[in-house]
């Protein structure tokens, strides 16, 4: 595996993994603790 391929899959992860964490309800919090 090609290190491009692999921090596009990386980001793909993170990116779900972002999306989770919105979905909950806890969403303001999320965001809170992503910014400090």
């Amino acid at each position: 595996m090609t290190l491009e391929r692999f921090l596009i899959l990386g980001a793909i992860l993170f990116g779900i993994g972002l999306y989770g964490a919105l979905s909950k309800k806890h969403a303001i919090a999320v965001l809170m603790s992503l910014e400090i």
